[in-house]
């Protein structure tokens, strides 16, 4: 089930890093809606690599691959509609749905485990199969360092943080809002709470690249723009 989540029907084989070479772990970073995954598909292009052909391991493909998840946040949003006119979310009120998102996150109700811990043991798993990843580090914490990095002695590892300006964020969070709603779910995100994002990504940017420095991995720390929309 695991592999599954994040293979997106990938063989074992396909994962494996070819002719012998050191597995990669792209370890990516960055608030909501920066463009993560443009860029790390660009990233990966510039060296000869296919994105789709390594594993992923993010909080989005847990979530938003689950039916129920997908159900509850859309009666969610549909009940919240029914008292109030037409037009965009306001603030408040994506802050009521995303509460809505966050107490799934920390039950066990979707997986029979915590999201957190489905996440640690998927990027476990990967890791001891030798497998190149791309690591989505979104709403992550020191999990990462505590329990990840200390595996990562015959990985190539590359620390990328997307950054772009905060008015770019905020307008992507807004499109991506009336995509889900157009699919009839939504896992909302205040847009107040964009710069927030953006301080805590820069910390743990930083955090991360300082870790592995420290205990001699193979490491490339790169911070890079995503392009304007």
């Amino acid at each position: 089930m695991i592999v599954s989540l994040y293979s997106h029907g990938l063989s074992p084989a396909d994962m494996k890093p070819s002719n012998g070479a050191r597995p990669q772990m792209i370890i990516i970073g960055g608030a909501p809606g920066v463009g993560k995954t443009t860029q790390a598909r660009r990233f990966l292009m510039e060296r000869g690599e296919n994105y789709d052909t390594f594993y992923h391991v993010s909080f989005d493909a847990i979530l938003e691959s689950h039916a129920v998840y997908r159900e509850r946040t859309g009666a969610a949003y549909r009940a919240l509609m029914e008292n109030r006119a037409p037009g965009p979310l306001t603030d408040e009120e994506l802050g009521i749905l995303s509460g809505v998102s966050a107490s799934m996150q920390s039950s066990r109700e979707l997986y029979g485990r915590t999201i957190r811990s489905l996440r640690k043991e998927a990027l476990e798993y990967g890791v001891e199969q030798g497998w190149n990843i791309v690591y989505d580090t979104t709403f992550c914490t020191n999990v990462l360092e505590r329990d990840i990095l200390p595996l990562l002695h015959s990985y190539d590892i590359t620390v990328l943080h997307v950054v772009a300006p905060e008015e770019q964020i905020k307008r992507q969070l807004e499109a991506r809002h009336v995509q889900m709603i157009q699919e009839g779910w939504i896992r909302a995100m205040p847009i107040k709470k964009t710069r927030e994002f953006m301080e805590e990504c820069q910390r743990m940017f930083h955090s991360i690249c300082q870790y592995v420095k420290i205990n001699g991995l193979h490491i490339c720390c790169e911070e890079r723009v995503n392009d304007p929309l």
